[in-house]
């Protein structure tokens, strides 16, 4: 059975709400959330806090232009064929999976025409590489394993 994958013209800026990193003083699995300013906007936040809920490490950031979470390493990271391969939260590595999944791929189209711009038609080519599939589907089942289960819920 062929699986179907519709791209959403959703861009990386879709997911950077919420990043997973290591936490800077244990190391531990950490989450960087953010919050959008009074227009709705998350490229230019109007707060942004780091919580560890292991080692109890919180850290507030205010009116901070630019991408708090990248700051940190990702905790969605792994080498893979060769290469790597990384998310900023379960819904962003989900959003990877179901492309990488599908056998049949199409791009998005709004009321304009095609469009080139959005995450998936970005992704790197050995990613988009059916031959890398099995590989690549493993490579998200162990990240996805490496979240607590508190931040899956």
């Amino acid at each position: 059975m062929d699986h179907k994958f519709q791209d959403e013209g959703k861009t990386i800026y879709d997911f950077i709400y919420e990043f997973y990193v290591k936490c800077p003083q244990c190391e531990k699995f950490a989450v960087v959330k953010s919050f959008p300013n009074e227009k709705g906007s998350f490229l230019f936040y109007e707060k942004r806090s780091l919580i560890c809920g292991f080692c109890g490490f919180i850290k507030v950031y205010k009116n901070s232009p630019g991408i708090i979470g990248s700051d940190y390493p990702l905790w969605l990271e792994s080498n893979c064929c060769g290469e790597k391969l990384w998310a900023y939260n379960l819904e962003h590595l989900e959003y990877i999976e179901r492309f990488v999944y599908a056998s049949i791929r199409e791009g998005y189209c709004d009321e304009h025409g095609w469009k080139n711009n959005s995450m998936v038609s970005r992704l790197p080519k050995w990613i988009k590489n059916g031959k890398n599939r099995d590989e690549i589907l493993r490579c998200i089942e162990k990240m996805r394993r490496s979240v607590p289960e508190k931040a899956r819920a």
